[in-house]
């Protein structure tokens, strides 16, 4: 899984989705090309420009999966911060998609989890280093209402039967299974 093609501030972002976009959204989200269309369709009807700042990014989200038992805000942060790769406090539809499939429960877990390790593998090394990993899951357990000190003594635990603190995706997406993290 890879993060969304650099779809960038060039392109006209309030006409329509080219085919390549497209389909890899339909690859990534575990949606129809149709279900796209028409989440597009609603998505400029609510951000005419084609992008989304982050708060309205975070009200979304909140609107989406309000119904966790925890606090998605400090996921949907961190989420948008993975997502806004030009720093400019937006982010345009298709990465609005992807960002927020990560929690569709009908994806395959593996799915989601190499989602989840390319969202937080912030620095692009194919690695999820203790501070990442730290981040992924205090924005998980906030979710469900856990606090950041849990997050912190679990991953600390984790990570030291992995020499050099580090994890590659395949050793991830493993800890993860393991942890039953995708059940939080």
């Amino acid at each position: 899984m890879k993060k969304t093609p650099k779809m960038g501030n060039s392109h006209n972002r309030t006409g329509p989705l080219n085919d390549h976009e497209i389909n890899f959204l339909v690859k990534n989200t575990n949606m129809s090309r149709d279900e796209i269309l028409i989440w597009h369709k609603k998505f400029l009807i609510d951000f005419p420009n084609g992008y989304i700042n982050k708060k309205e990014f975070g009200q979304l989200f909140k609107n989406l999966y309000g119904d966790l038992k925890g606090n998605p805000e400090k996921f949907s942060k961190f989420v948008f911060k993975a997502f806004d790769e030009s720093s400019d406090g937006k982010i345009s539809f298709s990465e609005f998609l992807i960002a927020t499939s990560f929690l569709d429960s009908n994806q395959k877990p593996e799915n989601r989890l190499e989602l989840a390790f390319d969202i937080f593998d912030s620095n692009d090394d194919h690695k999820i280093d203790k501070k990442e990993f730290n981040k992924v899951f205090e924005a998980l357990y906030a979710i469900q209402g856990i606090s950041s000190k849990e997050a912190k003594e679990k991953v600390q635990e984790i990570l030291k039967n992995y020499p050099g603190s580090t994890l590659t995706k395949e050793e991830f997406i493993r800890v993860c299974q393991e942890e039953n993290i995708l059940s939080l």
